[in-house]
């Protein structure tokens, strides 16, 4: 599967921004933090991207903090750690 060009990122990103701007200005009480799984190139990969979504999400809002929006693919370093401790966690040690 090919990457998605920069300017498809791009706009996926600003409209997350959108999305998450016209939410918390609804609801005030609440933050919100978006994320961000990477692209797949058939519905059997979806499960995957949802995974890394929300992994980017729970990282970006310890990371970043509440209220921001992370791709997953930004995470760098960070993926790598999130990885472990859900595997720690999944395993019990």
């Amino acid at each position: 599967m090919r990457a998605p060009s920069a300017d498809a990122r791009g706009l996926l990103l600003e409209m997350c921004g959108q999305l998450k701007r016209y939410v918390s200005a609804d609801i005030r009480i609440f933050t919100v933090t978006v994320g961000i799984g990477p692209s797949c190139a058939d519905v059997t990969g979806r499960p995957a991207t949802y995974e890394s979504a929300c992994l980017a999400a729970e990282t970006g809002r310890a990371v970043v903090g509440p209220d921001g929006l992370c791709h997953y693919e930004d995470l760098g370093v960070y993926q790598l750690l999130a990885a472990c401790v859900t595997n720690v966690q999944e395993f019990g040690f």
